[in-house]
């Protein structure tokens, strides 16, 4: 139903990630790819507030676009199973 699709769309659009990211104690970790130019513009605000938190890690994929699970899988499967290695105990 595209009237739901596009209420869903809104709601998303409005969602402050930067509010909810900065109130967070847990471990968070934001991976950018290094050719998606118009979300690394967009980032500024996010990275301003987040970057000193002891909380969050901030890693790089070089070669890879907005699609980075679809240009470097390996890479991806790599840092998230590390991160998740970090902050999970069995």
């Amino acid at each position: 139903d595209l009237e739901v699709v596009m209420a869903i769309a809104e709601h998303v659009r409005r969602y402050d990630l930067i509010e909810n990211g900065g109130n967070f104690d847990g471990p968070i970790m934001m991976i950018r790819a290094a050719r998606d130019v118009l979300v690394n513009h967009a980032l500024g605000p996010t990275l301003e507030r987040m970057r000193h938190r002891a909380n969050f890690l901030l890693v790089d994929i070089e070669r890879a676009g907005h699609c980075a699970n679809l240009d470097r899988p390996e890479k991806m499967r790599a840092i998230i199973s590390d991160f998740l290695d970090g902050i999970c105990y069995v």
